[in-house]
């Protein structure tokens, strides 16, 4: 579960409170940027999406029903949709998922292989699996919230989830395979 803000704050941005707006802001603004990021590869549309994802929660705030779903929810609901909306806009294929990963000596280089191994193949998903595992498992939405993000029942969630887990399984391991294939001798040297 995914924690909430103290409902007094919220309450105050819903009746227009810029202050409250901010702790908002405050609050949502890195899980939103992270599950951008992993819908998107390109920086600017980070930047943009997230920017946009906070204007429309303010400018639509009388639309939010607390009674029929959490706040973060919603956010991610607005956020999933501009993504969605950019990818369409813009006709492309799914973009590579970007993990920013800083070189240096704490680095561990088996850590960082599986996770560009992982992010390659989550970005090969088709749009909908992988906002779904996106969501649930990177961003700790529960399958209720994410379901209600989509609009979907929560079996339809889980069938989601259940493919695109199946996919990235295959993915990864056919990906590990290639990785892992042993490189013939060159010299005729002994095996």
């Amino acid at each position: 579960m995914v924690e909430e803000l103290d409902p007094s704050v919220v309450k105050g941005m819903l009746a227009g409170n810029a202050e409250a707006f901010r702790k908002v802001l405050d609050f949502h603004l890195g899980p939103v940027t992270n599950y951008v990021q992993r819908m998107t590869s390109n920086s600017s549309d980070v930047e943009d999406i997230v920017q946009e994802t906070f204007l429309r929660l303010w400018s639509t705030k009388d639309r939010y029903d607390s009674q029929k779903a959490q706040l973060t929810t919603w956010i991610h609901k607005i956020a999933h949709n501009l993504c969605v909306d950019s990818f369409r806009a813009a006709r492309l294929e799914i973009p590579e998922l970007g993990e920013s990963i800083t070189s240096g000596p704490d680095n561990d280089y088996d850590k960082v292989s599986r996770s560009q191994l992982v992010s390659r193949a989550l970005s090969r998903l088709p749009e909908r699996q992988r906002s779904a595992v996106v969501m649930c498992h990177y961003q700790g939405l529960s399958n209720r919230e994410a379901a209600d993000v989509f609009e979907i029942s929560v079996d339809a969630l889980e069938s989601l989830l259940s493919r695109g887990r199946s996919q990235l399984k295959t993915m990864l391991k056919d990906q590990v395979n290639d990785t892992i294939r042993p490189k013939p001798l060159l010299h005729g040297g002994v095996k």
